[in-house]
């Protein structure tokens, strides 16, 4: 693989559409396997550490992932196990202590890709039965925005479609009824080889966007009904990380030298580099490549623009966020939901 030179999808496109069905086919088995841990006893106070290490080795294991071809197939980007008013962007990092707790409403959000072909999905679950008509709401909305999609489908008129039908709900939690609302900060989106956001995003909520779907394209449809205001602000030690490859690209084509990096910096660039390039990755993940002390070469390639950091987007304090997300791609004969499986 070029060191920037981004993979296209096939020309055929029936061997990509057998790469998304061959990732999708791995993420649904990982699921299933999951859900079995989720009803067993051994899951309550459980650490998320080792939820996380759990789902990766499920990956890992039915992908086939070779860590000496790791742009073959694999993770698609961080296990997002963003808890109660934490709505996406965190994974548990290095020395987490936190445990799964009854109460707690999770959202499982985990990509598999093979060839770069990325099957983004997840769900929500708690032990608990308080959350079940907000997860049934979040559920529904997302099923409604696939519903909306299409051919010629504007996506702003789905993200307003979207926000119409979770903002019709009330529901009671603890004894308290509280009016649901869409959340504005957090969106669907287009998916290109090896790169999980595209330049199109899919709305939650009424927005003049008159940019339309067309035909053969991919897409994650995901949805935030949440308990809060609908705004999110950004919260919590930071997890999710990217190579900022536009910057670095466009740098390379205008034959500019990339930003000046000292040895410890550029090693772990090229560590990045070597077993990510476009994909996102964690901090957990980076004691794998054996560099003491990340953490200040990592957040000086943040501030020199050459990685991106994003951070937890967090709804109130007190409030809960629920997502459901499904991959799928615009045919000429309609929406096929690469991700569907029994469970959702």
């Amino acid at each position: 693989m070029n060191e920037w030179n981004f993979l296209k999808y096939d020309s055929d496109l029936e061997e990509t559409l057998k790469k998304f069905k061959k990732a999708a086919k791995v993420h649904r088995k990982v699921r299933t396997e999951f859900r079995k841990l989720i009803e067993s006893d051994e899951v309550k106070g459980m650490k998320y550490f080792d939820i996380a290490n759990h789902i990766e080795d499920l990956i890992e294991k039915e992908s086939k992932y070779q860590i000496n071809d790791p742009f073959k197939s694999g993770i698609g980007f961080p296990i997002g196990l963003s808890i109660n008013e934490c709505a996406a962007h965190w994974t548990p990092n290095p020395g987490e202590k936190r445990v799964l707790e009854e109460t707690d409403l999770v959202k499982v959000d985990f990509g598999v890709h093979y060839d770069g072909c990325i099957i983004d999905s997840a769900f929500s679950f708690s032990l608990s039965d308080k959350y079940d008509e907000l997860i049934k709401i979040g559920k529904a909305a997302t099923e409604l925005a696939i519903k909306n999609s299409g051919v010629d489908a504007i996506l702003g008129e789905i993200g307003e479609a979207t926000q119409e039908f979770i903002e019709s709900h009330e529901i009671e939690i603890n004894g308290k009824m509280r009016q649901v609302r869409s959340t504005r900060d957090l969106t669907g989106h287009m998916i290109f080889p090896y790169m999980i956001h595209a330049n199109k995003s899919v709305p939650n909520f009424k927005i003049d966007y008159p940019v339309r779907m067309e035909e053969n394209e991919f897409y994650a449809i995901e949805t935030f009904p949440t308990t809060g205001t609908g705004k999110t602000t950004m919260d919590l030690e930071c997890s999710h990380y990217m190579i900022n490859t536009d910057k670095i690209v466009n740098e390379v084509k205008e034959n500019k030298t990339p930003p000046r990096l000292d040895t410890r910096e550029n090693f772990l660039f090229k560590k990045i580099r070597d077993t990510r390039q476009t994909l996102p990755f964690c901090k957990k993940w980076l004691k794998n490549y054996d560099i003491k002390g990340y953490q200040i070469p990592l957040n000086t390639l943040v501030k020199k623009g050459v990685v991106n950091s994003y951070p937890p987007i967090m709804s109130q304090k007190d409030t809960h966020v629920v997502q459901f997300e499904h991959t799928i791609f615009i045919g000429p004969r309609g929406v096929n939901v690469l991700s569907r499986g029994d469970d959702y």
